[in-house]
């Protein structure tokens, strides 16, 4: 008999199946392999503090958007997450939103993330300077920057 408690990790296939009272989200690839939708709405997850979202990660989704999230102070998309990979793209439908989340302090978005996608747009973020905001968006595009 151990005394710790093994994590439980449960697969899901739409963000319906994710609980809305969680706090935190955290992707990785298995997660991804099994998510079928081109859009990922994290904005009805009220209490949402961390959203994680791992390496190589919901390459087939073409709008991610995040939205009136009074509680989420960190976004973390490791390298090579949402690129369309082998997709045909729509401009018209694809793109990267974040907008209203007042504690939202930091941004983390690693190489190759969202290259194909033909909008990306941060507002409303009071603890963002447009300065902060315009080195993340550069830093995605041209990384050596």
């Amino acid at each position: 008999h151990s005394d710790h408690t093994v994590p439980k990790y449960v697969l899901w296939n739409s963000i319906e199946e994710l609980e809305r009272k969680t706090d935190a989200v955290v992707l990785g690839l298995m997660n991804s392999t099994f998510f079928h939708s081109t859009e990922l709405d994290f904005s009805l997850f009220t209490n949402l503090r961390q959203l994680s979202i791992g390496y190589n990660c919901l390459i087939n989704v073409h709008r991610l958007v995040i939205n009136d999230l009074n509680e989420l102070e960190h976004i973390s998309i490791k390298e090579n997450s949402f690129t369309l990979y082998n997709q045909e793209i729509d401009e018209s439908t694809n793109g990267f939103f974040v907008w209203n989340c007042p504690l939202l302090r930091q941004i983390e978005i690693g190489n190759e993330c969202f290259e194909k996608y033909a909008v990306c747009e941060f507002t409303k973020l009071p603890l963002f300077s447009p300065f902060m905001l315009e080195r993340i968006v550069s830093n995605m595009f041209d990384p050596l920057n």
